[in-house]
């Protein structure tokens, strides 16, 4: 697979694919309950139809969700998405080029070891840098 949003050292950004095992590492990661403890509640698991269900409009661009895996030392171990801010969603006027992002690490093995705050730093590079954002 190859990395189409950034790749630094061992860290590596890549859009979420039309794939099935995209979407069974989601299904995986979303009806974990240790993850759903922090995403959409432990009640509330998301089967491999949900995740395709969820997950698929933003993979095949109908949202302006840009769905991505994260990867670590060649695995994936979480999920980012990025989109446009929505003025009123975000209480901004509207103004300059502003950007969301939505993550979490799916593999509850890497939390509290920094690994998503490197990922954050290197993705507001890439908005800054590579989709100008202000």
């Amino acid at each position: 697979m190859s990395c189409l949003i950034f790749e630094e050292g061992e860290l590596c950004l890549r859009r979420m694919e039309n794939a099935p095992e995209d979407y069974a590492l989601l299904a995986r990661w979303l009806s974990d309950e240790r993850v759903l403890a922090y995403y959409e509640g432990r009640d509330n698991p998301f089967s491999l139809e949900r995740v395709r269900e969820k997950f698929a409009p933003r993979v095949l661009a109908d949202e302006g969700v840009t769905p991505c895996m994260m990867i670590y030392y060649g695995s994936p171990v979480g999920y980012l998405q990025f989109y446009q801010a929505d003025a009123a969603e975000y209480d901004f006027d509207g103004s300059g080029n502003i950007w969301a992002l939505d993550l979490f690490i799916g593999e509850p093995e890497y939390w509290g070891k920094g690994v998503g705050t490197r990922f954050v730093r290197l993705f507001l590079s890439y908005l800054l840098e590579q989709l100008g954002a202000t």
